[in-house]
């Protein structure tokens, strides 16, 4: 009877543990969608702006479309990458990744198109890492958010 009473406090132990860790986790979840969230709100904005470029005169305002993106991007999108970061744990940018990869997508595709559109060609991933104050050196991805090249080729 003793030993029953040992291994049913030790049961239940390991599912209390199992729960604060489960209810922690979700906790990071939930934090990084909201963060993604704010992030959306932005790159829809930034988007939306670009948008404009199909209207009637929209090439003749080409570089004030292109200054309000840069506008959106630097004053929104660049803020809230950084605070994306700060809810992502060390060490575990894979793990959550699922989260934002689609909104990183998006994001390389709005500055790679301001780019082309200034310049007449690509950017590279190092270059538009680097324009969205982030990293494509998968060993700084504890420090900046990680850009991968998945991601990158996919926006």
């Amino acid at each position: 009877m003793e030993d029953e009473t040992k291994l049913s406090n030790s049961v239940t132990k390991i599912f209390e543990e199992f729960g604060a860790f489960a209810e922690s986790d979700q906790e990071k979840r939930d934090d990084i969608k909201l963060k993604v969230r704010e992030l959306e709100q932005s790159i829809r904005e930034a988007v939306a702006v670009l948008a404009k470029i199909h209207h009637r005169d929209g090439l003749l305002k080409l570089d004030d479309l292109l200054a309000n993106v840069d506008k959106v991007t630097d004053e929104k999108i660049k803020p809230r990458i950084s605070a994306l970061k700060s809810v992502i744990p060390d060490g575990q940018y894979y793990r959550f990744s699922n989260h934002f990869n689609f909104s990183l997508q998006r994001l390389v595709f709005v500055v790679c198109l301001v780019h082309y559109l200034r310049h007449d060609d690509l950017l590279s991933l190092e270059q538009a890492a680097e324009r969205l104050e982030m990293t494509s050196n998968e060993a700084m991805k504890d420090q900046k958010l990680y850009l991968d090249l998945e991601d990158y080729l996919a926006g």
